[in-house]
């Protein structure tokens, strides 16, 4: 099959997963955009559904995609380096689907969509006819353009919809201004405008991503936008006189649905004029496409809501847990479920779906009325981590996968005996959109609570780490968990911090509890009290630190000063970041007697200060430099 494979056209051909990089996100976000006419996945020894799914988008009407897999019914027990399991549900599952939706051929290890297609060799799309959808949409948007209607405006689809087609048929309509240029987070996202552009004798203005940053643009056009970060999207717009943004929501790595939900609100907040386009209808291929109906049903890329009657009564919802069995052996049940988190949270992605069948220490939860669910949650198992491993995790030098709450209370209360403890984290939860406000999500947390104090899965503490804003972090208050932990890096896809919250069952984690509570408000009392900005509007971060500063501190005994001096001494090795270091490097100063002019203390001080303002590249650069200068002067 490779030696058939190497003999095509190298540049219609992809050969999955590719082996020279370890970071699939890359691989995922350098097929967006792109086409191509073969796509072989060898998936033998491993599936990425993520991968499988953003490649499938890749092929061109009248291409050919090849899986290579174990045989079908020793697929779910063939180990996966991919997942590292030797039983996937998930695998079960897909094996399944494709006996269910693809016929045999006379070879008895091939199965296919439909009977192939001829290939023609060179063939290009017809255009599209002058009343089809995108040309409707195409003389939308020049008008939008030449009347300056909008300064931003939004082309968002499924894959496949012709996005990167219309940019290219607004570059060739010269009714755009001439110095237009088109950025992309990576060159291979403009491959389609170049493509289309070039065979009519136009060269494109093409601008890498960070030179596009830094000047300003009469009109711009961006690529794949769902892929750049937040804060850089929002600096485009800022530095263009009008802007176009084409992207892909498929949510492949969770990307597309984080623009969707998230950038939409930036720019309802900051440019009320701003347009949205949204293509339904296929140009790569044609309507109806079996491949695409294959991959979107096997992966629940478009799974359908429950219909949920909105005068519900709160005493009918019931709450419980449900194996991966129990879901697939319900595919309504399942697809559900799966649409309740992936509407709702703009990080799911088609992994998400494995993580819920397969993962050993991942369970679903459920809340159902009338026999119908209507919020979901991921809630995974945490601790019983070997005692040995102490000194890398407190000192940072080791990250273990799905361990985040026994690693962050080691972390801020150097206990070593917090590692083999058992907690409960809450990944996602999510409700029915239509329904939410109406306490629904607050029935399902509390089952979730109750059950890690005296259910099944009984827990030393229950928690949950997330992206905060003021709305998530008072919902979790409510629930009765504490705040531990507020980063200050934003999320490139949300724009939000993430901040930890606990609630403690055992006396043990009820300590390490207070103690962390104790030393993070301590942190942040530091922080905004050399905030010389606080007179001004808050920010929504200095607004995070004054309902955290405004909790009540647990009763318990204080970390004692030989604490703060080991997390000082953490800090001036690099295995503690500033904000998490606040009161160590206060204590260490007031110590010493530094006095008010010495240099530690105005770095400690405009640190602090650019903390609360925010998070941008360039400033988190300078944060970095201003640590490693503190560190210096206290060494």
């Amino acid at each position: 099959m490779r030696q058939w494979f190497d003999s095509q056209p190298e540049k219609h051909r992809l050969w999955l997963p590719q082996q020279n990089t370890t970071d699939r996100t890359d691989q995922i976000q350098q097929l967006l955009g792109t086409e191509t006419m073969l796509v072989a996945y060898d998936a033998r020894h491993g599936l990425d559904p993520r991968l499988l799914a953003a490649s499938a988008g890749t092929l061109a009407a009248g291409g050919l995609y090849l899986l290579l897999s174990p045989p079908l019914s020793q697929w779910a027990d063939t180990y996966d380096q991919e997942y590292g399991t030797t039983h996937s549900v998930f695998l079960q599952r897909l094996a399944q689907h494709f006996k269910d939706q693809c016929v045999p051929s006379t070879h008895t290890s091939l199965w296919q969509t439909a009977p192939p297609t001829q290939q023609v060799e060179g063939a290009e799309l017809s255009k599209p006819d002058p009343l089809s959808e995108q040309s409707k949409i195409l003389e939308s948007l020049l008008v939008d353009i030449e009347a300056q209607l909008s300064q931003v405006i939004v082309i968002q689809a499924d894959r496949g919809r012709g996005k990167s087609t219309l940019l290219a048929r607004m570059l060739l309509s010269h009714r755009i201004p001439q110095n237009t240029s088109i950025t992309a987070l990576h060159g291979s996202a403009t491959a389609v405008v170049h493509q289309h552009c070039s065979t009519h004798g136009l060269t494109v203005k093409t601008m890498p991503l960070q030179r596009a940053l830094l000047q300003s643009h009469e009109l711009l056009l961006v690529d794949e936008a769902a892929t750049i970060p937040l804060e850089q999207l929002l600096s485009l717009a800022s530095l263009s006189k009008q802007i176009v943004f084409a992207t892909t929501v498929d949510g492949y790595e969770g990307a597309g649905r984080g623009f969707a939900t998230r950038f939409a609100k930036q720019l309802d907040e900051h440019y009320e004029n701003w347009r949205l386009y949204q293509p339904t209808k296929p140009i790569r291929w044609q309507a109806e496409d079996p491949l695409e109906a294959l991959f979107n049903s096997a992966l629940l890329l478009k799974s359908d809501l429950p219909d949920i009657p909105t005068n519900i009564n709160l005493d009918e919802i019931r709450c419980k847990q449900l194996s991966p069995e129990q879901l697939i052996q319900d595919p309504q049940l399942l697809e559900h479920t799966f649409a309740i988190l992936a509407r709702a949270h703009y990080q799911t992605t088609a992994m998400d779906l494995r993580h819920m069948l397969d993962s050993p220490g991942m369970c679903v939860w459920v809340a159902s009325i009338n026999g119908s669910p209507c919020a979901a949650a991921l809630v995974c198992t945490e601790g019983e981590i070997d005692d040995d491993l102490y000194t890398d995790i407190a000192h940072k030098k080791r990250r273990l996968k799905h361990q985040l709450l026994p690693q962050l209370l080691t972390q801020f209360t150097l206990s070593k005996k917090l590692l083999s403890r058992h907690y409960l984290r809450i990944v996602r939860i999510a409700v029915v959109p239509a329904i939410q406000g109406r306490g629904i999500g607050s029935i399902l947390a509390q089952a979730l609570i109750n059950d890690s104090a005296k259910g099944c899965n009984k827990a030393d503490a229950i928690g949950t780490s997330f992206g905060a804003d003021e709305s998530t972090l008072g919902f979790w208050l409510k629930q009765g968990l504490t705040p531990v932990h507020l980063g200050y890096k934003r999320n490139p896809r949300s724009g939000l911090p993430a901040a930890c919250m606990l609630l403690a069952h055992s006396n043990e984690a009820i300590t390490a509890l207070g103690q962390a509570q104790q030393l993070l408000q301590r942190n942040l009392q530091l922080l905004q009290q050399t905030n010389t900005c606080k007179h001004d509007s808050p920010n929504q971060y200095s607004r995070l630190i004054e309902i955290i500063l405004s909790q009540a501190l647990k009763k318990v005994e204080e970390q004692s000063s030989m604490t703060l001096t080991q997390q000082s001494s953490l800090f001036a090795a690099g295995a503690r970041n500033f904000l998490d270091s606040l009161a160590a490097i206060h204590s260490l100063m007031e110590r010493h007697q530094l006095p008010v002019n010495h240099k530690a203390r105005s770095l400690f001080d405009e640190l602090s200060r650019n903390v609360i303002a925010g998070s941008s590249g360039a400033m988190r650069t300078q944060n970095r430099e201003l640590a490693s200068r503190i560190r210096e002067l206290l060494h």
